[in-house]
């Protein structure tokens, strides 16, 4: 009986056999996580909100340290603040382009987190102006390569139900973040608001297991088994159709079935759809609310307080429109968006009080305008709508896969760049947006989004596969 069970028996195959979905789950962790890995992904998007809105709320107090040797007054005291965006523009292109195609999603948010991390540090210690500048050039880097980075994660893992709630929830998360940082310039010191400002990077950094490689960009590199890992981790056991395993063969077969003049075509309408929101000049009031507040509001307390409200309102209007974005569709909102922006600005001219020339202003206004506070909360409420997370969407949704890093980085090096150029040279801009009543400015920005509501299709209910092969 021994010997005929033992002729019998046949040991398992290996290395030619296929492994099954089983045996590549075997031994792993639960699975099923897919909504915890996008919210700590938005998490790193709290984490850049926080860098941007610091210098708003800690500016004027730092400028009234001993160690501090910069002049009080315009060019000198707006480079704390906008070294920020410079550095941040060439660090999406360098760091995010290449970097996430060669290393992927998870060692670039980690190492973006980790120098986050490092920069609030440097800050929280520095004893001079070298060393206070060295802090903003540390967190441009990692701040250029982490917004680049968080869309196009959270756009590879999410499925299609809900992949416009989620990457709007990473623009939402963001200025949470901005809104963050204002509450915490309120209540502290410049020193006790950087050291708080480190919690975010840390926090992501101890959540490390929920930051997951897209298994799209594993399959892109012929790492199969790990792909498959990955879906288990973000899916559990049953996976979506649109996650199907591929090989690098197939993906780059896929890749050249799609014409060279519709990649340029979608490159060129990424790089637009993120323009689209500068052209608001919502940067200003974002990134200098305190500053805008103070010149309208007649208690310089209740300025702060009244900045706190305007970003507050945002983060709702924003999370409101995030949520039924689904349903209004992407470029409704877009062009809704733009149009009331452009109404705004033309009929009740709220550009006219974003100009400022010091971080805080020796005295207040006589008396509370309550007008332009208005029109600059109704300003700010109108980007809210569209313009403020749908260009993130449609970009994590066309651009060609190719070139999909790459192109991502471009479009937000483009952003930044006129980010910077907005808020650095705010008087010219607003000059110039102000000339013959804004009429022109306003075209340019309805234009703009009309082009692109013509021109990008509606993807709502397409995996990113069914869009990339339209």
């Amino acid at each position: 009986m021994a010997m005929e069970a033992l002729r019998k028996w046949k040991p398992a195959a290996r290395g030619g056999t296929p492994a099954t979905p089983s045996e590549l789950s075997a031994g792993l962790p639960g699975g099923g996580h897919v909504t915890s890995c996008m919210l700590v992904a938005c998490l790193a998007s709290c984490a850049a909100g926080t860098t941007l809105g610091y210098a708003s709320t800690a500016a004027a107090s730092i400028e009234r340290e001993p160690w501090y040797t910069l002049e009080r007054r315009p060019p000198d005291n707006r480079w704390f603040a906008d070294l920020l965006l410079l550095v941040a523009a060439p660090s999406s292109l360098v760091s995010a382009g290449l970097l996430l195609d060669l290393v992927g999603n998870r060692t670039t948010l980690l190492l973006s987190a980790f120098g986050l991390l490092g920069s609030w540090m440097t800050l929280l210690f520095c004893t001079n102006t070298y060393s206070l500048f060295m802090a903003r050039i540390m967190a441009g880097v990692f701040l250029g390569a982490l917004s680049s980075c968080v869309g196009l994660h959270v756009a590879d893992i999410c499925p299609t139900r809900c992949r416009a709630l989620f990457v709007g929830l990473v623009e939402v998360t963001r200025s949470a973040g901005i809104l963050l940082s204002y509450v915490l310039g309120y209540w502290c010191s410049w020193e006790v608001h950087a050291g708080l400002c480190v919690l975010p990077p840390l926090l992501l950094m101890c959540l490390q297991s929920r930051v997951l490689d897209s298994p799209q960009w594993l399959m892109r590199h012929g790492r199969m088994r790990e792909a498959s890992a990955a879906l288990y981790r973000l899916y559990g056991a049953e996976v979506p159709a649109e996650f199907k395993l591929r090989g690098s063969v197939e993906i780059r077969k896929a890749w050249d079935g799609v014409p060279a003049s519709t990649s340029a075509r979608r490159l060129a309408l990424g790089l637009l759809v993120q323009l689209v929101p500068c052209l608001s000049c919502a940067q200003l009031i974002l990134l200098r609310a305190v500053q805008v507040m103070e010149a309208l509001v007649a208690d310089k307390r209740a300025a702060h307080v009244a900045a706190l409200w305007l970003l507050s309102g945002h983060v709702v209007v924003s999370a409101a429109s995030t949520s039924v974005t689904w349903l209004a569709g992407r470029r409704h909102l877009l062009l809704l968006s733009a149009i009331m922006v452009a109404a705004c600005i033309t009929t009740l001219r709220p550009l006219d009080h974003l100009a400022f020339s010091t971080w805080s202003r020796e005295a207040a206004p006589e008396e509370t305008n309550w007008p332009g506070v208005g029109a600059v909360g109704l300003l700010l409420t109108s980007y809210s709508l569209g313009l403020g997370h749908v260009p993130a969407l449609l970009v994590a949704e066309m651009l060609p896969d190719q070139v999909r890093a790459v192109g991502a980085a471009g479009a937000w090096t483009a952003r930044w760049l006129l980010a910077f150029m907005l808020v650095h040279l705010d008087a010219w801009a607003l000059a110039a947006a102000r000339y013959g009543d804004s009429v022109l400015f306003c075209v340019v920005l309805v234009f703009a989004a009309a082009v692109v509501f013509a021109l990008v299709p509606e993807t709502e209910g397409c995996s990113l596969a069914s869009i990339q092969g339209h």
